[in-house]
This record gives C-alpha cells, sequence and structure tokens, in this order.
C-alpha cells in the first residue's frame, strides 16, 4: 500500500557562525534564536458610566471639580513670565501718565526721561530714579514727581513670584 503521509520539509539550515576576530584563537558560538513576544494581555474592562463620572469629578468636588490647572509658578516658562511682566508694567505706565503734569518751568522744552522704577509685588513703589535724563532737569523731576504721586500700583499678577521686579519707564513730554 502506498504511504499517503504527506512527505516533511526538511528544516532550514542552521546560520552559519560569523567569522571571529583575527586575534582570537577559539571560535565563538552561534547566538540562540530570541524567544517570540507573548501575546499581550486584553486591555482591562472600561469602568461603568457612574464610577467614570466620579473619577472626572476629582477629590476636590465643587465648582471646580476635574479642571486641570499649572501647578505653580515655579513651571512658569521664560516667555510666559515675560509677558505677564510686560503687562504688569504697561498698567504701571499708564498709572504714571495719568499723574504726569508739565512742569511751568520748563518753558515749552521737549524731552523724554527714562526712569528706573522698583515696584513690590503688592504693587508699593520701593524706588525712582532717573536712568537717562531728557536733558531738562525740571522735566525729569515732574516725571520721579509722577512716580511717586501714583504711589501704588497694581499688584504683580499671578505667576510672577519674586518680591520686586524692576522697570525701566520712559516718560515723554512735549512742550
Amino acid at each position: 500500500m502506498p504511504d499517503l503521509t504527506p512527505p516533511q520539509a526538511k528544516p532550514p539550515p542552521p546560520p552559519a557562525p560569523a567569522p571571529a576576530p583575527k586575534a582570537e584563537s577559539e571560535p565563538r558560538p552561534a547566538a540562540e534564536p530570541k524567544p517570540r513576544p507573548k501575546a499581550r494581555p486584553a486591555p482591562p474592562a472600561k469602568p461603568s458610566g457612574a464610577s467614570q463620572a466620579q473619577r472626572a469629578a476629582g477629590s476636590g468636588g465643587g465648582a471646580t471639580a476635574g479642571e486641570a490647572r499649572s501647578a505653580s509658578a515655579a513651571t512658569l516658562n521664560p516667555a510666559k513670565a515675560q509677558s505677564l511682566k510686560s503687562s504688569w508694567g504697561a498698567a504701571i505706565r499708564a498709572r504714571v501718565e495719568r499723574r504726569k503734569r508739565y512742569p511751568s518751568s520748563a518753558r515749552g522744552a521737549s524731552g523724554s526721561a527714562v526712569l528706573r522704577i522698583t515696584v513690590g509685588r503688592d504693587g508699593s513703589l520701593h524706588g525712582v530714579s532717573v536712568g537717562r535724563s531728557s536733558g531738562n532737569r525740571a522735566l525729569d523731576q515732574a516725571a520721579v514727581q509722577a512716580v511717586r504721586a501714583a504711589r501704588r500700583f497694581p499688584a504683580a499678577p499671578k505667576g510672577l513670584g519674586d518680591a520686586s521686579y524692576t522697570f525701566s519707564l520712559p516718560v515723554q513730554f512735549n512742550g
């Protein structure tokens, strides 16, 4: 009776070993084949609607439940800090401009004084000085007086954590 079993395929020949470096006298053994990775287990079942809602609510509850908020000022990137400082500086400048008065002793002179002002995070004035003169002493004094008349400034925006900040503030006078 004829053999009805299918002929078996021959296994492929083992790979040829890599040539050994010339300095080594003993041949290296061939690397063993890596085992196949096991199948990953199925993902866990999704939670029911009620437990998912509870998880989204967070532990705080209330109006801010589930909201993502920035952790602290320590994570503020430099560009964002500069943006906050610039907008705060604009508010400070606006307050000074509202208190600026042209001095009668300037007699039609024009000029721009650049002041260096230091403001605390709470908005208090820590110091003011003339960084660059307008060329007219009366205009410089009027600029300093405008800053002192403002006394308190808006508090620093959240995110700016230093105790105080220094600004260069140009004050323009047209005669």
